[in-house]
């Protein structure tokens, strides 16, 4: 079982993603509303609600793998950190 404070860390790291998460939800709940008060075409609307949806779970993925990224380094630099324990000669 890992430490509480290794297990915080982590998720504290993706409070940026979850964040965004909600900015992207409430983008696009605003884009279909939007959407539903235009006269356009059902292939614009479509097509504007692919790209919003598209952008949104591409800059998600995005920061996910930049958070996730950065706490795999830190965990091996701790690894190092731990597994030299002192004794270098």
């Amino acid at each position: 079982m890992e430490p509480i404070a290794a297990r915080s860390i982590r998720l504290t790291a993706f409070d940026s993603v979850k964040l965004n998460l909600a900015v992207m939800a409430l983008v696009a709940m605003g884009i279909v509303l939007v959407i539903a008060r235009l006269d356009a075409p059902r292939w614009a609307e479509l097509l504007t609600m692919a790209a919003v949806g598209v952008g949104s779970g591409a800059w998600i993925v995005f920061r996910t793998y930049r958070v996730a990224r950065k706490l795999r380094a830190h965990a091996f630099e701790s690894s190092i950190e731990c597994r030299s324990g002192g004794d270098e000669r």
